[in-house]
């Protein structure tokens, strides 16, 4: 609505929209950071999920080795 109060048509907004997701695929690029906000559940569980294989590929853990929960 700014764009077009300003005096670009409404084409030309649709246009530009249509530019920058489709051509240049910025919704690729411009990932927002994850936080609560910007994330739904399946986010959580496929960060976890990925957190999890990404420690168990690496032979260097970083911080004390886990307790058995007895």
């Amino acid at each position: 609505m700014p764009a077009i109060a300003l005096g670009h048509s409404q084409s030309s907004v649709l246009n530009l929209a249509y530019f920058e997701n489709e051509i240049l695929d910025l919704p690729s690029i411009m990932i927002p950071p994850l936080m609560s906000s910007t994330m739904n559940g399946q986010d959580i569980l496929a960060t976890r999920s990925q957190r999890k294989s990404n420690n168990s590929d690496n032979t260097s853990e970083v911080g004390r080795p886990e307790l058995p929960n007895d």
